[in-house]
């Protein structure tokens, strides 16, 4: 389900744009779309780092993290709760 705001179209997601995402009270999970069809699913806002081109995202427990460059998000859908 897409977002009430539309976040990714013509501009990329912006880093003002992620904060809000990851400040939401209750936290709404999310998933990152890039426009190469990676995906990212956001669960929880603590392994996230808004950075000031790009989102941080860390996989605790793994020795892995993924990079998004705002230019390349395409677009940021809600989850359903687990």
């Amino acid at each position: 389900m897409p977002l009430r705001r539309t976040y990714g179209q013509n501009r990329g997601l912006t880093a003002p744009d992620s904060k809000d995402l990851l400040k939401r009270h209750p936290f709404e999970p999310f998933r990152i779309r890039l426009s190469g069809g990676d995906a990212y699913d956001i669960r929880d806002p603590d392994p996230v780092v808004v950075m000031k081109s790009r989102l941080f995202i860390a996989f605790p427990g793994e020795d892995r993290y993924g990079l998004c460059p705002f230019l390349h998000i395409a677009a940021a859908e809600h989850l359903q709760a687990a």
